[in-house]
């Protein structure tokens, strides 16, 4: 009796330390990956008060490649929704070489208020489209400032030697004139980063650790 009990002991333990080396192969199989996060671009005020730049939500239709059967067919049937043009079927197809099959890959940017509402009524009808938003520069004064403020744009690389470049890692926009050149460095804030445990495809799985980005800060104008 007591032998079977020992062998019994024997066997549980030797089938935890299996698992325990089981589960941690699995686990040396993942990856981790360092997602940079971007900071909101800070707002700017005249010495009044009055918000003469801000940030505005832009909506882009993305397509997720792993979950389409038949392109022709998808592209069809949007192009019901809104209109689609050859050009961004072009560029999709070439993004899409590039990534991989779950990414988001961007079939058409910046969508119309009527466009989002539009897809929104059918967006059952759409398993692998989505609709993403994305910051992008907003002047609710119009021209009125546009002499002062001047505008942001993509950096170019000798904007980004200049600059710190790890801090433009989430961020493709650079002021080009203007207040928004002038103070790029208050504006653009300091990015963040996300720990991502990814498997052997790259597939994001958990997140392990998390750096808020720090938001740039509001410049009022004397």
């Amino acid at each position: 009796m007591v032998a079977l009990q020992l062998y019994v002991l024997a066997r549980v333990v030797d089938l935890q330390v299996w698992r325990q080396s089981h589960y941690a192969t699995l686990s040396n199989d993942n990856r981790v990956r360092v997602q940079p996060l971007a900071p909101g671009r800070g707002l700017v005020y005249t010495r009044d008060g009055v918000l003469i730049a801000d940030n505005r939500p832009s909506f882009d239709l993305v397509v997720v490649p792993e979950q389409v059967t038949d392109y022709d067919t998808l592209f069809a049937e949007l192009g019901a929704v809104m209109a689609l043009d050859q050009e961004h079927i072009e560029r999709f197809h070439e993004q899409r070489r590039r990534k991989r099959r779950f990414d988001d890959i961007p079939l058409k940017p910046g969508l119309t208020a009527e466009e989002v509402a539009r897809f929104a009524l059918d967006r059952h009808r759409f398993p692998a489209v989505h609709i993403v938003a994305t910051p992008t520069r907003h002047y609710p004064q119009g021209e009125l400032y546009t002499h002062v403020l001047g505008y942001v744009g993509r950096i170019d690389e000798k904007e980004l030697a200049q600059a710190d470049p790890s801090n433009y890692a989430a961020t493709t926009h650079h002021g080009k004139v203007g207040v928004e050149r002038a103070y790029e460095a208050e504006l653009h804030g300091r990015v963040g980063y996300q720990q991502v445990e990814v498997n052997a495809q790259g597939r994001s799985l958990r997140v392990l650790e998390r750096t808020p980005p720090v938001p740039g800060k509001d410049i009022y104008l004397s």
